[in-house]
């Protein structure tokens, strides 16, 4: 019988392959690449999305790394900002925020929630067409 448990297991398994996958488009001949990312980037925040409802359904299935209050702030804040913008390298904007938005759920410091929500509005910034 599927679990929560299970379905989260194969959702970070699927989010792990996507990241590659984002990567590897950038990195490769295969036009549009742009369009391309994004339709990774599209996938992996609809998987954000559920992943994000295991969490609030079994939060004990929340990686460590993503739990706070973090014991180094600093630490945890400069991860996801290094992981978001290595998405936002693959212009995948959507899971680049989705990183942000998850490390403020699990936040309470107001100095560490500043930068993250700076680090979000300079992102959506930069999705917005010109």
């Amino acid at each position: 019988m599927a679990s929560l448990a299970s379905i989260e297991k194969i959702l970070a398994d699927a989010s792990s392959l996507l990241d590659q996958a984002a990567i590897e488009i950038r990195d490769a001949p295969l036009d549009p690449a742009h369009a391309n990312i994004l339709h990774v980037s599209n996938a992996l925040s609809e998987i954000f999305e559920i992943r994000q409802l295991i969490y609030a359904l079994a939060p004990q299935l929340m990686p460590d790394n993503l739990k706070g209050p973090h014991a180094d702030a600093d630490k945890a804040l400069e991860r996801a900002v290094r992981r978001a913008r290595a998405l936002e390298g693959a212009n995948a904007i959507p899971a680049a925020i989705g990183v942000l938005e998850l490390f403020l759920a699990n936040e309470p410091s107001s100095q560490h929630q500043h930068i993250a929500r700076s680090e979000i509005a300079r992102l959506q910034a930069s999705a917005r067409p010109t």
